[in-house]
């Protein structure tokens, strides 16, 4: 098999390793692009079928086993934690990420130094207390759909009237259980018509966790 050019060329060249992003930030997805599958029928993503392994190669200095970290989460719903001092990248497979979502405070325990493997023993702090989106019906089912790609969706439980009279609206959702691998969320507020200035703006200030009354629709 044939290695995979890189544009960043040869990493022996370069005189340190980029800190707190590494070789994986090539993983990372593009503005807009979703990372996780949709629950509609017969929808794919085309994607690589396997992360990009990172590569520690550079980094220098003493790595701890376990450390605190942020959990960005890149293509294909992998998850990388990045030890902030000495830059070391830590890729954490989905069946050990404890179900952290993009930006949460976690803690990891590096499995392979090696390999540049980790899984998170704990997550220390939800990086949101709220997540904004549009939800719709699907079969049965009302889906909240995350304004932000790297988030996954959520089956709305329990299905209140605030969900029901909302459809393709703008609402607020706090996060529920889970069940297997697939999140639930509660509607608490509906803002509006998606793309609206006030909509998005309120949208925007709700999930980074400033208070304040907003009119509902």
């Amino acid at each position: 098999m044939k290695p995979q050019n890189t544009p960043s060329g040869d990493d022996s060249q370069k005189p340190s390793f980029p800190r707190s992003t590494g070789t994986y930030k090539k993983d990372y997805p593009k503005t807009g692009q979703r990372v996780f599958q949709t629950h509609k029928k017969d929808d794919r993503i085309a994607r690589p079928m396997a992360p990009r392994p990172v590569d520690n190669s550079s980094v220098t200095g003493n790595v701890p086993d376990t450390f605190d970290g942020i959990f960005k989460v890149g293509k294909n719903g992998i998850g990388y934690v990045t030890h902030k001092d000495s830059g070391f990248a830590v890729m954490i497979p989905p069946q050990h990420n404890l179900h952290a979502l993009n930006m949460d405070k976690v803690t990891v325990v590096i499995t392979s130094k090696q390999e540049g493997l980790g899984k998170i023993s704990e997550i220390t702090r939800r990086a949101k207390s709220v997540y904004a989106g549009t939800i719709e019906k699907r079969n049965t089912d009302i889906w909240f759909i995350p304004s932000d790609s790297r988030e996954p969706e959520m089956k709305v439980a329990p299905v209140t009237p605030l969900a029901e009279n909302n459809l393709k609206k703008k609402v607020v959702v706090k996060l529920g259980t889970w069940i297997v691998d697939t999140p639930t969320c509660e509607v608490v507020q509906s803002l509006g018509e998606p793309g609206m200035n006030d909509t998005e703006m309120n949208a925007i200030v709700l999930e980074k966790g400033f208070d304040g009354a907003f009119p509902e629709s």
